[in-house]
């Protein structure tokens, strides 16, 4: 039986556009090359690649050229190909009508032994929550890019996939994918905090470790960004001592503390960027910077006053 390995070592002997593309795509996704062959690899690599508008422009002529690419190989390790190829040519479907795209994703992530609950979140993107037996949950991102199989609509591989526990924290040793934009996406594992950024084509932008999440602004805020829709902000760790930074830094300001205007000012900084890019419309976070921010107002005339002369 055919390797993925094997299957890379034919790719890395092509020099054309689209085996390079496969083979970023292998290089992003599988860290274990030892495994089976299995054909859903180059469906996955398909439909993740006609996201880029490039590709789904040109569909029957990419199709055209993946099946010549990968022909010798199926035909040397004796696999079929024609299942693939009628799958490959799917007519693509967008699903414009938002309660319609939840519907298909309930549809397509129902099983008898998980329980399945579909949000929308910023168009045209929703979200499947998938709570299993064990308690752990699973959620992926999608948009509004379906295919039709078999009469029935199939959304395209998720852009964010996200593995907890039952104690609602990221399980530590499945890989994390988090959407970025059309232009990249992060994968990442909690374990070893091992952060790769990948372009749209599945190259390499990025690799560093870092001890905290929180070190990676960008992957940070799309994470939390994601989280908001089904996790309640107040039982988010980070919300909380967002929170509690802003009221000591409310305090420190009424008491005319030494340190009051470099602490709120920071705590400003951070809540600002909190309102842009994760909670928008917390009610709590925007009482908080306004009340800081007519202290600070104050605090500023106060100075002023001081050093203008009579």
């Amino acid at each position: 039986m055919a390797t993925l390995y094997q299957f890379k070592e034919y790719l890395e002997r092509k020099n054309y556009e689209i085996p390079r593309l496969l083979l970023n795509y292998i290089n992003c996704f599988y860290d274990s090359h030892h495994q089976e062959f299995q054909e859903e690899v180059i469906e996955h690599f398909f439909f993740y690649s006609l996201y880029d508008l490039h590709y789904r422009a040109m569909k029957a002529s990419f199709t055209y050229h993946l099946m010549d690419e990968i022909q010798p190989f199926f035909r040397k390790h004796h696999l079929g190909i024609d299942t693939l190829k009628t799958r490959l040519n799917a007519q693509i479907i967008p699903i414009e009508n938002t309660d319609d795209l939840l519907d298909t994703l309930k549809t397509y992530y129902q099983n008898d032994h998980y329980s399945i609950r579909t949000l929308a979140c910023k168009s045209p993107m929703a979200l499947a929550l998938q709570l299993r037996s064990d308690g752990s949950l699973r959620v992926y991102m999608h948009n509004d890019l379906c295919i039709l199989q078999n009469g029935q609509l199939k959304p395209f591989p998720p852009l964010s996939h996200l593995y907890y526990n039952s104690q609602f924290e990221l399980e530590p040793l499945k890989p994390q994918m988090v959407y970025g934009s059309y232009d990249h996406f992060y994968i990442f594992s909690t374990e070893e905090l091992e952060i790769k950024k990948f372009s749209k084509n599945f190259s390499l932008l990025e690799k560093i470790k870092i001890p905290y999440i929180q070190n990676h602004p960008q992957l940070f805020l799309n994470l939390k960004r994601l989280e908001s829709y089904y996790i309640k902000a107040k039982t988010d760790s980070f919300y909380q001592e967002l929170i509690q930074s802003l009221q000591t830094g409310y305090q420190l300001l009424i008491e005319n503390h030494p340190k009051a205007l470099e602490t709120a000012e920071k705590c400003m900084d951070q809540a600002q960027i909190a309102l842009r890019n994760i909670y928008p419309k917390d009610r709590l976070l925007l009482l908080l910077t306004a009340n800081i921010e007519y202290r600070l107002k104050g605090h500023l005339q106060n100075t002023l006053e001081k050093t203008v002369l009579p």
